[in-house]
């Protein structure tokens, strides 16, 4: 009975663990308890699917693009950076950084989605403001427009909220597990 207590202990997904002849979790729990079931690690399992989804998605590969380009634009340009961050203050709103995306985890994708979500009426405007602006250049004018026309399509600003709520979920729920 005392190794009912490991009735709900769950181990990592990989081969090492998992092999059906040599994996330490499958060689445990026929050794010393039938209650240690294979049932992967909810992070990694949630990283898989969410780097699959990434990959098998062109909307979702589009989106990611995307946050690239603005972090990438707000980033390496102190202009728009404060002009971002001067509508926040006449807003009374707090400014969120841009922060680029890393294919490692799906948390690192959390942060940057999130971010990209809470300023998007800022970058909208920001953006909108330096298309039209006679002081940049006729080649920057152009590159501001492309930027605010994939910003503006439905389906970016839909997947900027689902995206921010779903991954941040997910991160909340990878804490328990």
């Amino acid at each position: 009975m005392i190794f009912r207590l490991f009735e709900r202990k769950w181990y990592d997904n990989t081969n090492v663990n998992t092999d059906a002849n040599n994996g330490i979790g499958v060689q445990w729990s026929e050794k010393y308890s039938p209650y240690v079931k294979p049932n992967g690690c909810f992070a990694h399992l949630f990283n898989l699917a969410t780097e699959h989804s990434f990959e098998e998605s062109s909307h979702l590969r589009d989106f990611d693009s995307l946050v690239k380009k603005k972090f990438k634009r707000f980033s390496k340009r102190i202009k728009l950076l404060l002009d971002l961050q001067g509508w926040h203050r006449i807003k009374k709103k707090k400014f969120h950084k841009y922060l680029t995306i890393f294919d490692i985890r799906f948390l690192s994708r959390m942060d940057p989605v999130s971010n990209y979500r809470k300023n998007l009426p800022a970058a909208l405007d920001v953006l909108l403001k330096n298309s039209s602006d006679v002081a940049n250049g006729h080649e920057a004018r152009a590159k501001f427009r492309e930027v605010y026309s994939e910003a503006i399509k439905c389906e970016n600003i839909f997947l900027s909220y689902v995206l921010s709520d779903i991954l941040t979920l997910g991160s909340k729920v990878s804490k328990y597990f």
